[in-house]
C-alpha cells in the first residue's frame, strides 16, 4: 500500500474528520476540549481512543502539539498547513453534502 492510501485510510477512520473539522473551526484546541467534544458527541467511547486519534494526526502532520508548562499542563493542538488545507476539503464536502440533501429532501445522519 502507497503512503498515500495509508494517510487516506486513517483519515477515513472514525473521527478523525470531527477532530479536524472541529480544530479548524476553533483554530486550536486543548485536548480536553476535543476529549469533550468527542465523547458528548458520541464519536468514541473512551479518552485512550481520543489520545489514539490526537496521535495518529499528528504522526500523519495534519496536527502540530504544544505543550505548555503549566500546573495542570496543557496539551494545544493546531492545523499544519497541510492539515488546514485538508481540513477546509472537508469542510466545502460537508457543505455540498448538505445542499445536495436539501434539493433533494432527503435526510442524513449528521
Amino acid at each position: 500500500m502507497s503512503y498515500m492510501q495509508d494517510v487516506v485510510g486513517e483519515l477515513f477512520k472514525k473521527g478523525r474528520m470531527d477532530v479536524l473539522l472541529l480544530i479548524l473551526k476553533k483554530r486550536e484546541a486543548r485536548f480536553s476540549d476535543v476529549r469533550k467534544f468527542c465523547l458528548k458527541n458520541k464519536i468514541v467511547r473512551s479518552r485512550g481512543t481520543v489520545s489514539t486519534i490526537m496521535r495518529n494526526l499528528t504522526d500523519m502532520n495534519l496536527l502540530e502539539r504544544e505543550v505548555l508548562s503549566t500546573r495542570p499542563v496543557k496539551t494545544i493542538y493546531r492545523l499544519t498547513e497541510l492539515g488546514n488545507r485538508i481540513a477546509e476539503h472537508l469542510e466545502a464536502v460537508k457543505e455540498l453534502l448538505k445542499e445536495g440533501i436539501t434539493q433533494t429532501g432527503r435526510e442524513g445522519s449528521g
